[in-house]
């Protein structure tokens, strides 16, 4: 952060098992999560590439967040998968959701596992890869 001219201050949390998150506070965090966290996800794959060089395969899995958009993305995703299941299956009608990242796409499918009334699964190719939920 110093080098590219933020005041920022990072803390880690490791209280999950699986992956540690580095939660990074800053006053131009808008900057570095950039329009829809594009400049977040590059700005995590260039920590992970200086973290692996630096420790290997000894280099656990991580997640950066800024100002905790991530941590509300995930929230504001979950609502709206449950949200949408809820009314394909009381409507019984398909829903498609707008192309989205491996990443938001895993959290949709997580949050609706269990739900018999619907099936959910990903479509398409490429960046137009997206996320249709049916009645079962």
């Amino acid at each position: 952060m110093d080098i590219m001219g933020f005041a920022a201050a990072a803390k880690i949390d490791d209280s999950r098992g699986d992956s540690i998150t580095v939660n990074v506070a800053c006053d131009e965090g808008g900057m570095l999560i950039g329009q829809g966290g594009e400049n977040l996800l590059a700005l995590q794959h260039i920590i992970r590439l200086l973290v692996f060089k630096e420790l290997g395969e000894e280099a656990k899995k991580f997640v950066v967040d800024v100002n905790g958009y991530r941590q509300g993305k995930v929230e504001m995703l979950r609502d709206m998968a449950l949200d949408r299941a809820d009314m394909v299956a009381k409507e019984q009608r398909s829903f498609s959701f707008s192309p989205m990242s491996s990443y938001e796409r895993r959290i949709i499918h997580m949050a609706l596992e269990g739900k018999n009334e619907i099936v959910c699964e990903s479509d398409g190719e490429g960046a137009e890869r997206h996320i249709v939920i049916r009645p079962a």
